[in-house]
């Protein structure tokens, strides 16, 4: 069974909160609700924009890997060799599937994006949050 659960940054804390997402129809605020080891459970509202969920992946470290997540992956080529790519981690419907997206465009300016599940060796290295320079880069 696949555990469900988000993650969104407090507006009061700047902190992450991870639990079950919620919006109130009254303000229109997004919150997460979570439990904490000495008050119980508690609500957060967190801003919109850093909300993402869990994709049910772990990297290498057993970190929990959720949408906006900036990773490296070995890229593994035919004759054995690899190389590490590096990008974000977000949903497409039209995949329908959590994939990677390389920070860098192809020649032609096109996304080159990869099946979050053909990923090997992943690494969780910051978020798009956090880490906006991460996604930043020159030519390939």
């Amino acid at each position: 069974m696949r555990t469900i659960k988000f993650r969104g940054k407090s507006i009061c804390e700047s902190r992450w909160i991870f639990g079950d997402l919620f919006r109130t129809d009254l303000d229109g605020d997004v919150s997460i609700q979570f439990y904490d080891e000495e008050d119980g459970w508690m609500t957060a509202i967190v801003q919109p924009e850093t909300v993402g969920q869990f994709t049910g992946f772990y990297d290498r470290k057993r970190q929990e890997i959720y949408e906006g997540d900036i990773i490296t992956y070995l890229n593994h080529r035919i004759d054995g060799t690899g190389f590490l790519e590096q990008g974000k981690v977000e949903w497409r419907q039209e995949e329908g599937c959590y994939v990677f997206v390389n920070r860098f465009p192809t020649k032609d300016n096109r996304e080159l994006v990869m099946p979050l599940i053909h990923c090997k060796e992943i690494t969780v290295v910051g978020n798009i949050h956090d880490n906006p320079e991460l996604m930043k880069g020159g030519e390939k």
